[in-house]
């Protein structure tokens, strides 16, 4: 049944952090927290690891160089930041490391806020617990994280459906670069953003990527994650099909309607069902004009393609 509260409202558990090098205690003692912990993780769900190395490097992204940061499963650079999926009830044994030469954070907004610091060069273990199926968003609350691109969708629940996951993100490459010089570590009050991506990609590409552009079968139901890493609102328009807003991180009066066209805030995740009614092809793109454009040119930016086949 979708959920219309805050996230607040419904997480108790608090994410737990390991900080001390574990085999600095004695055998005996080790064979008890090992016991203990496995009893721990049993009565919370079932238990799954994932680990994470966070990287920044310049990239190209349409005309212009820019910095990114990312959150990555190996240690090959990309724009494109790892997606987390668990089952419901699902404990997740994440272990970060920071090859950044600065300090970085893992954090999710009322669910790890504190104790979350990977520092650079090292690297840091946090336990999450189980959550609410939804979307969330994580991501490093640096400046030089979130601002150029550290922020990623975790996914949990619907595994009876197929699930994408979008992850939009904008950037005014003067900004970045302002930030990674040091010279400011806010955004200016005139932002205004250049390039626009899904998962770390413009189009054309955008409407190509696996990770991104949607495939099924006539009457699939399918599962979207969607999260604003970026910095502005931005709004999505679906062509060929509606979609049903199953629930929201934030107070989104919204969850529960069925729509073609829909608000996504900064910083915010929503889940959203769509019943491939129809079979085609049909555009998914951001309904604000320049959010359909990199570095000015159209079209670009963020848009992709939903593909059914009978």
């Amino acid at each position: 049944m979708p959920f219309r509260k805050s996230l607040l409202s419904f997480v108790e558990p608090t994410a737990r952090f390991r900080t001390t090098p574990f085999w600095s205690v004695r055998p005996r003692l080790v064979s008890c927290l090992v016991f203990t912990t496995m009893l721990f993780s049993s009565a919370l769900g079932h238990a799954m690891s994932d680990t994470l190395y966070i990287m920044k490097q310049s990239t190209s992204v349409g005309f212009t160089e820019s910095q990114f940061t990312s959150f990555l499963r190996g240690t090959s650079f990309s724009r494109t930041n790892a997606h987390l999926q668990v089952q419901s009830n699902e404990v997740l044994d994440l272990v970060l490391y920071n090859l950044d030469t600065l300090n970085h954070t893992f954090t999710i907004d009322n669910v790890v806020e504190g104790n979350n610091v990977i520092p650079a060069l090292g690297s840091l273990s946090i336990q999450i617990p189980p959550l609410p199926d939804g979307t969330y968003r994580f991501y490093s609350d640096s400046p030089y994280g979130k601002y150029l691109g550290a922020s990623g969708v975790l996914q949990v629940g619907y595994f009876e459906h197929a699930r994408y996951c979008w992850n939009t993100f904008d950037l005014d490459v003067q900004d970045s670069e302002s930030i990674v010089l040091g010279e400011n570590d806010q955004l200016s009050p005139d932002y205004l953003p250049t390039n626009f991506l899904i998962n770390g990609n413009v189009y054309p590409t955008s409407a190509s990527d696996s990770l991104t552009a949607v495939s099924g079968a006539l009457n699939d139901t399918i599962i979207i994650s969607m999260v604003n890493s970026g910095n502005m609102i931005q709004s999505f328009h679906f062509h060929g099909y509606h979609v049903t807003i199953l629930n929201s991180n934030q107070e989104n009066t919204q969850v529960g309607w069925s729509k073609d066209s829909l608000p996504i805030r900064k910083g915010e995740g929503i889940t959203l069902m769509l019943v491939a009614y129809q079979t085609g092809t049909y555009p998914v793109h951001a309904h604000n004009l320049v959010a359909t454009t990199t570095s000015g040119i159209y079209p670009g930016g963020m848009i992709t393609l939903i593909t059914i086949s009978p």
